[in-house]
C-alpha cells in the first residue's frame, strides 16, 4: 500500500489548523475544567440567561476535545512514524528517543508540580478539609511508567494525565503493528508481533475498558494515521466542518451517552475528514506563499501550540490548588453562582494562572526539547 508523503511543510494548510487544533483542544480542556470545579452545576442554577447557557455550553465540551487531541496526534506522531518505517526502520531508535523525550519533558515536572502543591496545601490548609490531600508515592512513581489507571492511580489533584498512558501505548502499539504486518514472515517481523501480543494481553486484563481505556480508543488514534493513505476522496471543507459540529452536537445532548464509543468514534470520524478536505486543498492550490511563514495567523497558531502541551498538564493541579486557597483561606463560597459578575472575575484569575504557570514550564522545559533529543542522539550514537 502506499503512502503519502508525510512531513508536514511548515507552508501548509494542513499544518496551520494543527497548530490551531492543539491550542484550541487544551484551551477547550482547561476552560471545561475551571469552569466544572469553581462554579454550580448547570442543573443547579435556577435563573439562566443566554449568556450564560453559551458560557456553560463553550465550557463543557473538554472530553471533546481529548477525542480530538488524540486524532491530531495520529496524525503528527503516527505520520512521522510511518515516515521512518517506510524510508529507514533503523531510524527507529530516533523515534524511540524522540517520543520519550516529548512526553518526560514535562511529565516529569509537572508530576513535582502536583506533588508539590498536594504538600503546600497541607502545611496552609488542615488536611481533612479537603478531599485530595494523601501523596500515594507508589502511584506517583507508576505515572513515570504509563501504569495509571492500569495498574496504579493518578495523582488525585492531576486527572488530565490518564490520556499520557494511553499516548504512550499507541506510540508503541503502532510501529510494532506495522513492522509485524509489512515483515511478517521475517525474525523483526516475530518480535514485534510478539511485542505487540505481549502488550495486547497486558493491557486487556489490567486495563480498565471504559471511556479511558488504552484498547478502547486506539482505533480513535489510529483514524489520525488514515491522513496518510491515499483513500481516493475528497471531502468538502464545508460538509465536513458541519458534520463535526453535528457530533459535537450529538454529543453534548446526551442521546449518546450510554454509546460513548459511537459518540467519540463520530467526533474522531467527521475530524479526520476535516483534515483531508484541508489535505485536498493542499493538493489542489499547492503550498501557501512563503510569506505565510510569517503571517499572525501561522505565527499565532505556532506560538499557542507551543505550550499547549504543558497547559494540559499543569493547568489541573493549580486549578485543585487554586480552589482550596480560595474555599478555605480566602472564604470565598463555592461553588461560584454564574448570576454574579465576580465569579467571572475569579474564573478569569485562575485561568490566568494556568496559563502563565503553562509558559514558565514552555520556557524551563518544553522548549529545550530540540536540544535534549539532539543530546540523546550523541549519547546513544543513533
Amino acid at each position: 500500500m502506499s503512502l503519502r508523503t508525510t512531513n508536514i511543510a511548515k507552508t501548509s494548510r494542513l499544518s496551520q489548523v494543527l497548530d490551531h487544533g492543539r491550542w484550541v483542544a487544551a484551551a477547550t480542556v482547561m476552560f471545561g475544567h475551571v469552569r466544572n470545579t469553581l462554579f454550580m452545576g448547570y442543573t443547579e442554577v435556577e435563573e439562566m440567561g443566554l449568556v450564560t447557557k453559551i458560557f456553560y455550553l463553550v465550557t463543557n465540551l473538554q472530553n471533546e476535545a481529548v477525542i480530538c487531541f488524540f486524532v491530531i496526534s495520529g496524525v503528527v506522531v503516527g505520520g512521522k512514524c510511518l515516515n521512518i518505517l517506510r524510508d529507514d526502520s533503523l531510524l527507529l531508535g530516533r523515534y524511540a528517543v524522540d517520543r520519550l523525550i516529548r512526553l518526560y519533558i514535562v511529565l516529569v515536572p509537572a508530576v513535582v508540580l502536583s506533588v508539590a502543591l498536594i504538600w503546600l496545601q497541607n502545611v496552609l490548609i488542615e488536611a481533612p478539609k479537603f478531599w485530595c490531600a494523601k501523596i500515594d508515592y507508589l502511584d506517583i512513581l507508576g505515572n513515570f511508567f504509563y501504569i495509571q489507571h492500569v495498574l496504579v492511580d493518578l495523582p488525585c489533584n492531576n486527572i488530565p494525565l490518564w490520556s499520557l498512558a494511553n499516548e504512550f501505548w499507541y506510540y508503541l502499539l503502532f510501529p510494532a503493528l506495522f513492522v509485524a504486518w509489512v515483515r511478517r514472515g521475517r525474525r523483526d517481523g516475530w518480535v514485534a508481533g510478539s511485542l505487540v501480543l505481549v502488550v495486547l494481553i497486558f493491557l486487556a486484563f489490567a486495563d480498565v475498558h471504559d471511556r479511558h481505556g488504552v484498547l478502547v480508543y486506539f482505533s480513535i488514534w489510529a483514524l489520525g494515521v488514515l491522513v496518510w493513505v491515499p483513500l481516493q476522496i475528497r471531502p468538502n471543507i464545508v460538509v465536513s466542518l458541519a458534520l463535526l459540529v453535528i457530533a459535537l452536537a450529538l454529543s453534548r445532548s446526551h442521546v449518546l451517552d450510554g454509546l460513548y464509543y459511537i459518540r467519540d468514534s463520530a467526533i474522531a470520524g467527521s475530524l479526520l475528514l476535516v483534515f483531508l478536505s484541508v489535505l485536498a486543498w493542499d493538493d489542489l492550490s499547492g503550498p501557501l506563499e512563503a510569506t505565510s511563514k510569517t503571517s499572525l495567523v501561522t505565527k499565532t497558531g505556532v506560538f499557542l501550540a507551543g505550550f499547549s502541551y504543558s497547559l494540559y498538564l499543569v493547568h489541573w493541579p493549580i486549578l485543585h490548588f487554586g480552589r482550596n486557597t480560595l474555599k478555605h483561606i480566602f472564604n470565598v463560597s463555592l461553588p461560584l453562582n454564574p448570576g454574579v459578575a465576580s465569579s467571572y472575575g475569579i474564573y478569569a484569575i485562575i485561568t490566568s494562572v494556568c496559563v502563565m504557570t503553562a509558559l514558565l514550564f514552555w520556557w524551563l522545559f518544553e522548549s529545550r526539547t530540540l536540544r535534549f533529543r539532539r543530546w540523546a542522539y550523541r549519547m546513544l550514537n543513533i
